[in-house]
């Protein structure tokens, strides 16, 4: 035998219920900076993402799409394994500036973890691991260049480097430092996947 309850009771429970659930409904999640970040994949995608300083930064051709924003390749050395280069650029198109970064390994053979801690020679022959990144502000005719080096370390991942698929993918954290100056920022959370040149 059960029970009924009576109209007002049940009204009384089944309404918070109710409105519990529509609140619940439409909280729609916001995206945060590093959701908008692509994910970090190993199949050639040919993606890129960091957070600049806290900020998603993605790669952006120029105006008139004349430029590739996304740029990788990897070339035999006579020394030990392939050097690796990979560059990425986004254009501002309301100032005409714009930022770019660039990733250079000297020796690699495999997927490793390579740490950026040593002074990079702008122009030079050879060259320890590094990244630089470079801004054009709407003054100026002249990058403002940052790189990583002993005062501003950095560190890459490679999680896939296949000559064979000609994929290279992988993820890092850097702080780079100005040229000649002392401001620094900081990229983290940086994902790639490309095909390579």
């Amino acid at each position: 035998m059960f029970t009924r309850f009576p109209a007002s009771l049940f009204v009384k429970l089944l309404l918070p219920l109710s409105v519990l659930a529509l609140l619940t409904a439409s909280c729609k999640k916001e995206k945060t900076e590093l959701d908008r970040l692509p994910p970090a994949t190993q199949a050639g995608k040919n993606t890129f993402g960091f957070l600049l300083d806290d900020k998603a930064w993605l790669p952006r051709r120029g105006p008139l799409g004349t430029s590739n924003s996304i740029n990788a390749y990897s070339i035999r050395s006579n020394r030990d394994g392939r050097i690796l280069h990979i560059a990425f650029s986004r254009a501002n198109q309301e100032n005409n500036g714009g930022e770019s970064i660039e990733i250079y390994i000297p020796r690699i053979n495999k997927p490793n973890l390579f740490h950026l801690d040593r002074q990079a020679v702008p122009l030079a022959r050879t060259n320890p691991a590094y990244a630089a990144f470079g801004i054009v502000k709407p003054d100026s005719r002249y990058p403002t260049i940052f790189y990583t080096g002993p005062d501003a370390v950095g560190n890459v991942t490679i999680t896939r480097f296949d000559t064979v698929a000609h994929v290279v993918s992988g993820t890092f954290d850097l702080i780079v430092r100005e040229e000649s100056g002392t401001e620094t920022h900081q990229l983290t959370d940086g994902r790639f996947d490309l095909t390579l040149e």
